[in-house]
């Protein structure tokens, strides 16, 4: 605002003014009062102490043009500074799965022509929770061998639980991986040595 005699000799209201101004330059930041033009300032407030104090009205020829400091008008560039990683958990429960991560610019976020955070936003690497559960299966039944070379006996066939093998706390396979049952060969013949005991 325009400064002249006629309101310098008003002191409550200057009072006021000084007290408002000393108020808001107190709420600034350290950066912030930086960029400003802290000659006008100090001069304003010099010549309004001067006629607020003493009456003495005398520099307000030579000042009519400066104006209320405007606190909105103060501004300096902020550069960005990076937020905390946040971690995703492993892409898969077992086996190779990604593990990825991120963050953010804005603690603060870059402002008033201020730098953008340098570096990646993103990363990500391999994870491995141990092998996948792999239930067994049975393989194909072997031939049956019959406990005799003749006539009726036992015979026996066998199997494995490796179609595939079970891994990784995979559950193995149901049943028994042997079979018996009774075999029947072509008939025996018997010798004329065994024949005489008849």
């Amino acid at each position: 605002m325009s400064l002249d005699r006629e309101r310098c000799r008003v002191n409550g209201n200057y009072a006021k003014m000084l007290s408002d101004w000393r108020k808001r330059v107190r709420s600034l930041s350290q950066n912030q009062l930086l960029c400003c033009n802290m000659t006008d300032l100090f001069e304003w407030a010099a010549i309004q102490t001067k006629a607020t104090l003493y009456g003495d009205c005398t520099d307000f020829g030579i000042v009519t043009n400066i104006q209320e400091f405007n606190i909105s008008n103060c501004t300096i560039p902020v550069d960005g500074q990076w937020g905390s990683w946040t971690t995703t958990s492993c892409s898969m429960t077992c086996g190779n799965g990604m593990i990825y991560r991120n963050r953010t610019c804005n603690t603060p976020s870059p402002s008033d022509g201020g730098k953008n955070c340098q570096g990646v936003d993103n990363e990500s690497s391999v994870c491995n929770l141990g092998d996948c559960p792999v239930d067994g299966h049975w393989g194909l039944w072997s031939s049956v061998r019959c406990s005799v070379s003749c006539g009726h006996g036992i015979g026996i066939r066998t199997r494995r639980c490796d179609n595939p093998i079970p891994t990784g706390n995979g559950n193995g396979c149901v049943g028994s991986d042997i079979e018996r049952k009774i075999c029947s060969l072509e008939k025996c013949h018997k010798s004329c040595k065994d024949a005489g005991k008849n």
